[in-house]
């Protein structure tokens, strides 16, 4: 079974994306309003009446007022879903506005709504991605068709740059419901995928971390001394038997290298091990912790890795300290 994100950490992601997501806005507002800085002192170069240049300041203000009204949501409002439905409604809303206002001049305002419909879907999925599609689509169809039969209130401050006819008019608005549905299909798919792709590692490193504590349970239980060092002699693993065997503490020996803890044990770790059948035993004589000398049979193998290059190699030994002075004694009598 795959390990899902509880509702915690999904609570928390999301919190960290609406924090992005208002950022990126500020960020992006600042420019805007650097643009229209730029408008208003060329606006007779631009054709622009110092009408749609207020309309403009005033987006801008309000886009920096709803930023400041999302971080205070951000924080004491439990429910997330409300700030981004909230969000949503605002940006389509301004972003409809803006699109009003600059009919009269070359900048095509309606490409914000991709950004929304972009940005809808990691929130809402595919469904609420295609639901911002089709509300983006409604406003601007209505604002293109109330621009067309000269419906809107303040057309007659702003004027018309454009004179399109009823053909042009139609096949404006579809171009954009096309645009913003496919946009929609896409990003849904998108992050359809990353789901998908995050579940499966999910998945792959649920079943590592099974089989790694199987393989540890495994080396925890067994009453030889196990321990495995990487290329480099780096001790990588040192068990509860090993341990009790050398007297020495895993957190003394593990990431140590094998020079400095058991050098005794390095002439049977030639780089030719992995050419060569493990032996059965050798046995070696190393340092105790108590003074003396303790006498280890010891069984080397390599330690391969998936595409079977040699990664180390994993040492098998137990005490062979009372058996020898039991055979001496029993050689005595």
């Amino acid at each position: 079974m795959p390990v899902l994100y509880n509702e915690a950490a999904i609570k928390e992601k999301n919190k960290r994306r609406l924090f992005f997501l208002i950022v990126s806005r500020v960020i992006l507002v600042t420019l805007f309003l650097g643009t229209t800085v730029f408008l208003d002192i060329r606006k007779q170069e631009f054709s622009i009446s110092q009408i749609t240049i207020s309309f403009f300041y005033f987006s801008t203000a309000a886009f920096y007022f709803f930023s400041v009204v999302y971080i205070f949501l951000l924080k004491f409002l439990k429910n997330i879903q409300s700030n981004i439905y909230l969000q949503l409604t605002v940006d389509i809303v301004l972003i409809t506005f803006l699109v009003g206002l600059t009919d009269n001049i070359q900048i095509d305002y309606s490409l914000f709504y991709t950004l929304v419909i972009i940005y809808s879907v990691p929130f809402l999925g595919r469904s609420g991605g295609l639901i911002v599609a089709s509300v983006a689509s409604i406003f601007y169809g209505l604002l293109a068709g109330l621009k067309y039969f000269d419906l809107l209130p303040f057309a007659s401050s702003i004027g018309h740059y454009y004179n399109l006819n009823a053909y042009d008019v139609l096949t404006n608005i579809l171009v954009h419901i096309v645009s913003f549905y496919v946009l929609a299909f896409l990003a849904g798919f998108a992050v359809e995928q990353e789901k998908k792709t995050r579940s499966l590692l999910e998945e792959k490193e649920s079943d590592f971390k099974q089989l790694d504590l199987l393989f540890r349970s495994i080396i925890e239980s067994v009453y030889t001394g196990v321990m495995t060092v990487d290329l480099n002699n780096f001790i990588k693993t040192f068990n509860n038997a090993a341990e009790e065997i050398t007297g020495i503490s895993k957190l003394e020996v593990l990431d140590k290298k094998m020079d400095d803890i058991f050098p005794e044990i390095l002439p049977f770790m030639n780089t030719d091990t992995i050419n060569k059948p493990p032996k059965n035993r050798n046995e070696v004589l190393i340092d105790g912790l108590k003074g003396g000398k303790l006498k280890l049979g010891l069984s080397v193998s390599p330690l391969k890795g998936r595409s079977e290059n040699q990664i180390g190699n994993i040492l098998i030994f137990q005490d062979l300290t009372q058996i020898t002075e039991m055979e001496k004694k029993l050689e005595m009598n």
